[in-house]
């Protein structure tokens, strides 16, 4: 798979977010899980889209996307809010990532 497949994509943000939540990176939430970098390459729409497919399916919580009338994203939640649930654990785990 490429370095910008979603699944690729969804699976490095967990996998960073487990690492998080278990204490076992140092990494910053807020400068690691951002668009347009080595291990997210992909644009800030697209980050977006996977970011909010995986609070939709309940993978992760803290994800809140506000929008004004037309539809414009006018806020975004900070990444150091965001975890990773039980589920996404789940989906690791029968992924083969852990």
């Amino acid at each position: 798979m490429a370095r910008d497949d979603y699944y690729v994509i969804e699976e490095k943000f967990l996998v960073f977010l487990y690492r998080k939540l278990k204490g076992s990176t140092a990494k910053d939430a807020e400068e690691y899980l951002q668009p347009h970098t080595k291990d997210f390459p992909i644009s800030e729409e697209y980050f977006r889209f996977v970011v909010g497919s995986l609070a939709e399916e309940g993978y992760i919580s803290g994800y809140k996307i506000v929008k004004a009338r037309g539809g414009e994203v006018i806020e975004l939640n900070a990444m150091g809010d965001i975890s990773i649930t039980r589920k996404g654990i789940g989906y690791l785990r029968d992924s083969g990532m852990i």
